[in-house]
């Protein structure tokens, strides 16, 4: 079952990645801020095909990557995603969240992670979804933390030892999602 291509938290709106997000996409990956522990700033190229393997997600998946905006708001200030994710040759389905620098502290990657998870445990039934960040990442690490997220191991990719997060259970009941 899918997740309808927007929905709501009580903060948020959220919208199906589509191939117009492209500007948005690279503004996103040539900000220092937002990519230092995303694998650092993107080039063209590489956005294009991030977006490519986005989009050809979706279109097998039916959910994936959203773009993020306040409620009421027009500027988009990041983005969330609930997608697949071979780790060591095992189909998990991951979440993550990237914001712009002036949206960090508000607890919106809360917010979004939970509802995430919600639809990943409620919609898809999925026995558990995994988080992975960098070491160094704090912030995200106490986020997976808080919507209870468990660290499960450390893996290597891309010669980077990441954290490997999983959580077995829908999250708190606060996580509710509202389709628009």
């Amino acid at each position: 079952m899918a997740w309808p291509d927007t929905f709501d938290t009580a903060r948020l709106r959220a919208e199906r990645l589509q191939p117009h997000h492209l500007p948005e996409l690279r503004r996103m990956h040539e900000d220092a801020r937002v990519m230092a522990h995303l694998g650092g700033v993107f080039t063209k190229d590489r956005t294009a095909a991030y977006l490519a393997r986005n989009l050809a997600h979706w279109d097998a998946h039916h959910h994936g990557l959203w773009i993020v905006y306040e409620r009421a708001g027009s500027e988009p200030i990041g983005r969330a995603v609930l997608r697949h994710l071979p780790v060591d040759d095992v189909d998990e389905v991951e979440t993550g969240y990237a914001f712009y620098e002036p949206f960090w502290g508000r607890g919106y990657a809360t917010e979004i992670t939970r509802a995430c998870l919600s639809f990943g445990f409620e919609r898809l039934k999925l026995p558990s979804i995994v988080a992975v960040t960098a070491l160094g990442n704090v912030a995200s690490q106490h986020v997976l933390k808080k919507v209870g997220m468990h660290l499960e191991r450390h893996l290597t990719r891309d010669d980077e030892t990441l954290m490997l997060f999983r959580c077995a259970s829908a999250p708190p009941a606060d996580a509710q999602t509202k389709n628009s």
